[in-house]
């Protein structure tokens, strides 16, 4: 297979590239970490048309996200920071469950391969969002992970137990917008 049939282009200019992205670095660079996560943000949102013809579906699940009544009055805010009765919940709903993740975090959303299971942490009293779980495949091969696991299997079957499986989640987080 040629570089052409592969990318589309005849050749690959590499001292373009690199000013490029020596450009773009530099360009990130005079950015505060503030900026930087508000462009890479802006950034995702305005590169997916999919997600930018589900704007007014991010409005609605907004309205279901829980926020504290007065984030400025610290003690009543603890107040309901402590009334929260939280559930998990698991969903299939993959195009709901990204559009929580992508509106609630400043992170950018990047699925990792393989599988995925999702789930939402929402307050089981007022039924709103509090975040967003995925726990996801494990890096297929990673030496110094799978050596400490060999050695943790083999620890194990003297101990005959059935605690020999490798238990790797690639990444779970919980993410609750103020």
């Amino acid at each position: 297979m040629s570089f052409e049939n592969f990318f589309g282009e005849a050749e690959f200019n590499y001292e373009a590239e690199k000013q490029k992205f020596i450009d773009n670095m530099d360009f990130l660079k005079e950015m505060s970490v503030q900026e930087q996560t508000l462009y890479k943000k802006w950034q995702e949102f305005n590169k997916d048309e999919k997600l930018m013809s589900q704007i007014t579906s991010l409005d609605v699940i907004s309205n279901q996200l829980w926020k504290p009544t007065d984030i400025n009055n610290l003690e009543q805010t603890i107040q309901e920071i402590n009334d929260l009765e939280p559930i998990v919940e698991y969903t299939q709903d993959n195009a709901k469950w990204t559009l929580v993740r992508q509106g609630i975090s400043s992170m950018e959303f990047v699925a990792n391969p393989g599988r995925n299971v999702k789930f939402f942490v929402k307050d089981s009293v007022t039924d709103k969002y509090l975040g967003v779980i995925c726990m996801g495949s494990d890096v297929t091969s990673m030496g110094p992970r799978d050596d400490l696991s060999v050695g943790q299997k083999k620890i194990n079957s003297r101990r005959k137990t059935k605690s020999h499986c490798n238990r790797n989640i690639n990444h779970s987080n919980t993410t609750i917008r103020f």
